[in-house]
């Protein structure tokens, strides 16, 4: 009795959690529709930067933190215009897992194309890269040579000290 009872419940519990997560998933995409910003908002044009996005973590449960990364460069270089914007990307530890699983996905490899035909410079730390046993030009999205530096906090403090904004998402 004891046990079929235990079944019971568990089977309830997953139709029960399986409502809840269609019905989270639902109003968030409603939710944002609704709290989109009207068509006649304009924002003055920024001055051009410099910026040094510091990536240092993985890409999380499916790629997540790869896909947030790169919608955020997109989004600055939207916002600041490419030609205006000078962007270099410094991955090291387990951020170079952004080249490596571009290398298999094709929505990564196109939005790291695309910001690189508007300027932006990918490097990776070479520390890294013996560290992890890691051959770039067979294993890594189109690395070469020039993007790969000896040691991303080197880099990342050469271009802090030249002005560049420090980010880290």
């Amino acid at each position: 009795m004891f046990k079929r009872r235990s079944w019971k419940y568990g089977i309830a519990s997953l139709v029960m959690f399986a409502i809840a997560a269609v019905g989270f998933v639902g109003s968030k995409t409603g939710s944002a529709r609704a709290g989109a910003l009207p068509p006649d908002i304009h924002f003055e044009a920024y001055e051009p930067q410099k910026a040094v996005y510091h990536v240092t973590t993985g890409g999380g449960w499916f790629g997540r933190e790869h896909t947030h990364l790169l919608t955020v460069l997109r989004n600055h270089m939207n916002a600041v215009g490419p030609g205006f914007l000078d962007v270099q990307v410094v991955m090291q530890g387990d951020g170079v897992d952004l080249m490596l699983a571009a290398r298999n996905n094709p929505r990564l490899a196109e939005a790291i194309d695309r910001l690189l035909a508007d300027g932006a410079r990918f490097v990776i730390c070479y520390n890294t890269l013996v560290q992890r046993h890691i051959e770039p030009y067979t294993q890594m999205y189109r690395v070469k040579r020039e993007q790969i530096v000896g040691a991303g906090v080197a880099e990342v403090t050469q271009l802090v000290s030249q002005g560049y904004v420090y980010l880290r998402i």
